[in-house]
């Protein structure tokens, strides 16, 4: 479709111009989580069932519900120059970043040694603040510029070691892989050529309506014609 640029004209706008974007790992475990269970489950029923002999954990599932990440520091960003493939020299800085608390919903079965469903399990766990190590990142972070981290859903987490005390609770360790989106960005302002968006038009759907036509009787009314055949 042709454009007709007459409709355009310059605008200035803000706009977030992204520096730097990468994508991170940081993989580890921790122990001895607590458990909160959910739905009124109570460790005196939780813990017989699931310290009985036979008795299996199935269906363990593990997802973030929310997450904290960011720069230690914006003011500590040592430059680096950096030697690119094509020659050309480069200088970067080194970001420094931390995970705050991860809160986490897992879920899980208990099964009897038949595979018969005992008990289904939920509930929320808490990976604390300062358990991931700080990572240092080479980034194009120059003065002015923010530091995005965000700990992305495509993360994976893998409980086991499962403990159900009466008294104390549940509790369990946690190996995990955290994939971050670490972008650096700024506002600035741009010159575009542009025009103003319209609205579209409102779709409605068409709906037609057909007279209903009572079923007829022709051998009576208006009963053969003159030729011999019936009437419509």
């Amino acid at each position: 479709m042709a454009i007709n640029l007459e409709e355009y004209r310059r605008e200035c706008i803000d706009a977030q111009k992204v520096f730097d974007y990468v994508i991170l790992n940081a993989g580890g475990t921790t122990a001895g989580l607590d458990v909160t269970l959910l739905g009124g489950l109570t460790p005196a029923v939780l813990c017989p069932i699931l310290n009985t002999a036979g008795n299996v954990i199935a269906n363990v599932s593990v997802s973030i519900d929310t997450s904290e990440c960011g720069e230690i520091s914006a003011a500590n960003r040592p430059n680096q120059e950096v030697e690119l493939d094509n020659g050309e020299i480069v200088t970067l800085q080194w970001v420094t970043l931390e995970k705050g608390d991860i809160d986490l919903t897992i879920s899980f079965d208990i099964l009897s040694a038949a595979g018969v469903l005992l008990q289904a399990v939920t509930g929320t766990v808490t990976i604390p603040a300062g358990t991931v190590a700080p990572e240092t990142v080479l980034l194009c972070a120059p003065e002015g510029t923010t530091v995005q981290c965000d700990v992305l859903p495509s993360s994976t987490f893998t409980a086991f070691n499962f403990v159900c005390d009466e008294t104390t609770g549940l509790t369990i360790d946690l190996r995990y892989n955290l994939c971050q989106s670490v972008q650096t960005y700024d506002i600035v302002k741009l010159e575009v050529l542009a025009r103003l968006c319209r609205p579209r038009d409102i779709i409605l759907p068409e709906e037609t309506c057909e007279p209903i036509v009572p079923q007829q009787c022709p051998l009576i009314f208006p009963g053969p014609d003159m030729n011999g055949g019936t009437g419509a």
